[in-house]
């Protein structure tokens, strides 16, 4: 499949009579995502390097100063690399975090749910099914966290990827989460995830737009998996 260049435009005007701290993730290479190049108008204060996620640029702006970066990388719709991924590196996608915890108690419903399913694929098929089939999208809430989307049974986005990334992660399935926005005409912030399954590599998830689509369309392939 051909590739498609996009280049992305970011800008911010401090109007604020302080110094307002912000900061901007810059893209890996991927299988998807390649020639990527960042450029800013000032350089940045600080810049924190992962090997597993992406490089973080950190920016504090004087009152009245402006932020411009530009992002350009190249695209293709369906990665082709299945490469393993190191140990460290899939302990770093299984380990618990705030935002998705892993315990005894997620690992208990994780496998209740999964039954006698024996691949990972086919446990996170069956999660996946579970979570867009028993909760339902909303954007009506004021306090974030897997426990309270298990208790209301509603989120947006990103309650369903960290339950989804929690229950896969509990039961030894590398998970993580992406954040970003649709190619729309306007900013449309979105969060989705992605699983690493052997012999396949990471494999995008996105059980919210699962939901979505049952409920709103259900001949609409507007989720990816």
């Amino acid at each position: 499949m051909g590739k498609q260049n996009f280049q992305i435009d970011y800008y911010y005007h401090n109007t604020t009579n302080d110094f307002v701290e912000l900061w901007l993730s810059e893209p890996k290479e991927t299988s998807t995502q390649q020639d990527v190049t960042v450029t800013a108008n000032k350089e940045p204060d600080q810049i924190t390097k992962h090997d597993y996620v992406n490089n973080i640029w950190y920016f504090k702006l004087k009152p009245d100063e402006k932020l411009e970066a530009t992002f350009t990388y190249s695209g293709v719709r369906k990665g082709t690399s299945s490469s393993p991924i190191t140990e460290d590196e899939k302990n770093f996608f299984l380990r618990s975090t705030e935002l998705i915890p892993v315990d005894e108690q997620v690992k208990k419903e994780a496998e209740a749910i999964v039954g006698d399913a024996q691949t990972d694929w086919d446990k996170a098929k069956r999660l996946y099914t579970f979570i867009t089939e028993k909760f339902s999208y909303s954007t009506s809430f004021n306090k974030r966290g897997v426990g309270y989307f298990l208790d209301r049974k509603k989120g947006d986005c990103g309650e369903f990827g960290a339950l989804f990334c929690s229950y896969c992660r509990s039961l030894g399935i590398p998970a993580k989460m992406l954040y970003g926005t649709w190619t729309l005409r306007r900013f449309s912030p979105h969060a989705w995830r992605e699983i690493y399954i052997e012999g396949n590599g990471w494999m995008p998830v996105d059980p919210s737009m699962g939901r979505l689509k049952v409920k709103y369309h259900p001949f609409l392939n507007i989720s990816t998996s």
